[in-house]
């Protein structure tokens, strides 16, 4: 199990982050001012697509089967690349080259394989933004928060229907929990928080604090629910407002905290890497805590935990930033 994990991990971590940070960049970039809101409206396709691709999948399932549903899939996500493509940085100048810089440039001494593999090794840890958590550890409590998003996240996606259908919903209404309840609050959040944020009646932080006190509670009030199918249609819908919400203002939430000390998008890269090794991590170990315990509402409880965990980790690296200012 521990090396299906790993071999799933790699790929997804690297893929999911090679997806998400030329756009997180570009938009970082382009609308500075204005990120909250851009960044928000462009996550609503993601809504969308909750509600839209689990019907079509089953379908593609049983017509074409597992591998020819997958291969169809990847197929509609070479739209990506295409669209990527369309994506442009606003124009700017281009500044001359000092002379030293030109002469390092033509520098064609050969170099020994020791100092290739360390110069790579420096590069690879450049381009990961790696050097962040050497150079600033305090930035390591924020961090902590995007594997846990990641890991919440996509628990809550696998585990709400067949939990559903565990206490005694039948598999349509299931289904329809997942796909269309928690996917219309879903698209609500995302669709409403960029406006709240660009009008500043509320910051990305405090936002991001209350809506996970939110999902916590949610998760922890999902054992009273029982088998009644309203509140549990209830409860997916505040926990896909929730989610919705929170996985997409973190990079707002970084921007809120750090933009004065000029690394907001080393975390934003470090963080989305996190994110997805987080996803898979948390399907797997909620899958583990039920083939222990063989209750999905343990489960849940797990996932109300990993949100006041990462609420708290949140709070304190508010309050470290505060001493630490307040100091200098």
């Amino acid at each position: 199990m521990s090396t299906v994990l790993l071999a799933n991990l790699k790929p997804h971590c690297f893929g999911l982050s090679l997806a998400y940070i030329p756009q997180l960049v570009l938009l970082l970039v382009a609308f500075p001012e204005r990120f909250s809101l851009m960044f928000g409206l462009a996550g609503m396709g993601g809504s969308l697509g909750m509600m839209v691709c689990p019907p079509i999948v089953d379908l593609l399932t049983m017509t074409y089967g597992w591998r020819g549903a997958m291969l169809i899939m990847a197929a509609a996500s070479f739209n990506v690349t295409a669209f990527g493509a369309m994506q442009r940085l606003p124009s700017s100048g281009y500044e001359k080259l000092k002379k030293e810089d030109i002469e390092s440039l033509s520098d064609d001494r050969p170099r020994d394989i020791r100092s290739k593999l360390s110069a790579f090794a420096s590069a690879l840890v450049q381009w990961l933004s790696m050097h962040l958590c050497i150079e600033h550890p305090k930035v390591l409590l924020h961090l902590t928060a995007w594997p846990l998003l990641g890991a919440i996240f996509a628990a809550w996606m696998v585990f709400l229907v067949p939990h559903a259908i565990a206490r005694g919903i039948p598999s349509f209404e299931a289904a329809f929990l997942s796909t269309f309840v928690g996917g219309i609050g879903h698209l609500l959040g995302r669709a409403i928080h960029p406006f709240i944020l660009d009008r500043k009646l509320m910051s990305a932080f405090w936002m991001f604090v209350i809506l996970n006190l939110v999902n916590t509670v949610s998760f922890f009030l999902d054992y009273a629910a029982a088998d009644n199918c309203l509140a549990l249609m209830l409860l997916a819908s505040i926990n896909g407002a929730a989610e919705g919400i929170v996985n997409w203002i973190i990079p707002s939430v970084s921007k809120e905290l750090y933009e004065e000390s000029g690394y907001v998008m080393d975390i934003c890269i470090i963080g989305t890497c996190l994110f997805g090794a987080g996803e898979i991590l948390g399907g797997f170990l909620a899958g583990a805590l039920y083939d222990m315990t063989q209750s999905y509402s343990a489960s849940f409880f797990s996932l109300g935990f990993m949100a006041a965990v990462t609420t708290t980790m949140c709070l304190i690296d508010r309050l470290a930033s505060k001493c630490f200012n307040e100091t200098n």
